[in-house]
This record gives C-alpha cells, structure tokens and sequence, in this order.
C-alpha cells in the first residue's frame, strides 16, 4: 500500500481545540438557591396559599443559562424539594399523603425539563458566537476579531503603560504548492500553521489568520528582546513543522512598539510592511523593527 502523503497523515492527527473561559458559577448558584429559599419560607408561612412556582422556573433557567447543566439542576432539586416541604407543612385538607409528593415530583420533572432545554439553547449560542469569532478552517480567530482584540490591547497598553509586538506571517510559495497538490494539501499546510502558533504563543497572545495564508500574532506586555526570541521560535517551529509541504516556508514581520502610537489597523500595516521585507530578503525570514527607532532613523534591523 502507498504510503499517505506528508499533508493526509499530518491532517488526520487533528488539532486539538480550544477551551472557553467560563465564570466561577457559585455566586449566581448561592444566590439563586438563597432566592429559592426564601419563597420556600413565604410558601409554608402562607400555608402554601402563594407557590410562586413560576419563579423556581426563572431561578433554574437563570442559573443553567450562565453556570452550566449541574448548577441548574441542583437549584431544580432545591426548588421542588421546598415545594413539597411548603405543601407537607401547610397539609392536604383531608386529601391523600402522597399528594405533596406527586406535586413535587412533577415540579421536579418539569424544572429538569427546563434545565435540559435552557443548556441546550445555551450551547448553541455559545457555538454560534465561537464561530462568528473564529476561522472557519484553522479555529484561530478570523480577521474581525484579531482587529476587535487588536484594538483593545492598544487601548490597555497605553493604559497601563506596557509595550506591544505584532507579528504579521505570511507563507511563501503558498499559492504555487496549492495549485501543484490540490486544496486538501493546502489546507493542511495551513492547519499545521495554527497549531504550531497556537502552541508556541503565550496564554497571552491573540493569535488570528487573518485571510488566505496570512497570520498574526499579537503579543501584549513583551519587551523587544523577547519579541525578538519569540518570533525567531515561532520560525524555527514553522520550518520544521512545514518541511513535509515542498517549497512551503514562512516569513515574519516583526513590529514592536515600546508606547502604541497608532491605531492597531496602522499597527498591522507596519508588521505587514516588514515581512515583506522579509520575503524580498530570500524568503522563511524574519525581519524586527523598533517602531520609534524606525520612525526616527528610518531603518529596520534584520534579525
């Protein structure tokens, strides 16, 4: 049997995912729970005669939606528990005994069926929103988002004073690889890219495709020499990992800026300028500036 090309056996170890960022889900928890709590103690003080029991339903659709499946069932049990101690304590008027407890079961079946349901709704948006800010292909974020993020850290750097690098990589010879071996080998040249970068960046850094075979990396709070060191990591990384893919190689511009002193737009431009540079300096390099310096003196150091 032929033995796979390099770009199918690179493409069917898969690439991992991210994880998203959740908040800590006790305090919506405790305080839904302490809510429920509450109109428990109003429902056996009233001997039941006000259940409020459409409120136990917004408590555990509230916390399923923000804390996840566990949290809304917990105040689900919680909820109809109290339910069927308000009905016990307030008695059946001559009925059954085993009323109280149908009603809760019921109660409990149908804030279950809430939770369910609300996760699921949860979860979708949630994929929806993780889409609309990632590339499709790589899973980075896509080019509205890197602008989105882009902006916010110049706004924090200027804040708090910090330094910012962006490092803007395109892949030469690109086009001509993909023409000569077909979309799916392309793709997976691609696909190595970004999980190359998304494992040599800092938890730190935004990592984007930005279109075609053009990537960026934006690196907060980073003196030069590190900037330096790291972009010269990310392309020792790059050429190993693109050596199966003939003639495939990256190139990297380096932009560092001690204060922000442009919008982030402008920013990438500079880092796109360099890696051309890079390119016209023979291809699989990376070319570094000091933004002030360069702006002063008009020259880019080759790294």
């Amino acid at each position: 049997m032929d033995s796979l090309p390099p770009w199918d056996a690179l493409s069917r170890k898969g690439l991992g995912g991210r994880a998203t960022d959740r908040a800590s889900p006790w305090p919506l928890s405790l305080a839904a729970l302490a809510l429920t709590l509450l109109l428990g103690g109003v429902h056996v003080m009233t001997d039941a005669k006000f259940a409020f029991a459409s409120l136990g339903v917004l408590a555990v659709m509230l916390v399923a939606w923000i804390a996840g499946g566990k949290a809304g069932m917990l105040v689900a049990v919680v909820a109809a528990a109290v339910w069927i101690v308000g009905d016990i304590t307030a008695g059946t008027d001559g009925g059954p005994g085993w009323i109280p407890w149908a009603n809760g079961v019921t109660r409990l079946l149908t804030y279950a069926a809430v939770c369910v349901l609300t996760v699921k709704v949860a979860e979708g948006f949630e994929r929806e929103r993780v889409r609309a800010m990632s590339d499709d292909l790589t899973r980075l974020h896509n080019r509205r988002t890197i602008l989105e993020r882009g902006d916010s850290e110049v706004v924090r750097a200027n804040r708090d004073k910090h330094s910012l690098a962006i490092v803007f990589i395109d892949l030469d010879d690109f086009k001509q690889f993909n023409d000569r071996h077909g979309h799916r080998a392309g793709d997976a040249a691609l696909e190595v890219t970004a999980q190359v970068l998304r494992v040599a960046a800092r938890s730190s850094d935004v990592v984007g495709r930005i279109g075609g075979d053009e990537f960026v990396v934006v690196l907060p709070q980073i003196e030069r020499g590190e900037a330096v060191e790291a972009a010269h990591r990310m392309a020792g990384a790059l050429r190993a990992a693109l050596a199966p893919f003939e003639g495939v190689s990256a190139s990297a511009g380096v932009a560092w800026f001690e204060r922000p002193d442009r919008p982030f737009s402008a920013m990438l431009h500079a880092a796109d300028g360099l890696m051309y540079r890079a390119k016209q300096s023979g291809k699989g390099g990376v070319v570094v500036a000091d933004m002030a310096e360069a702006a002063n003196a008009g020259d880019a150091a080759a790294a």
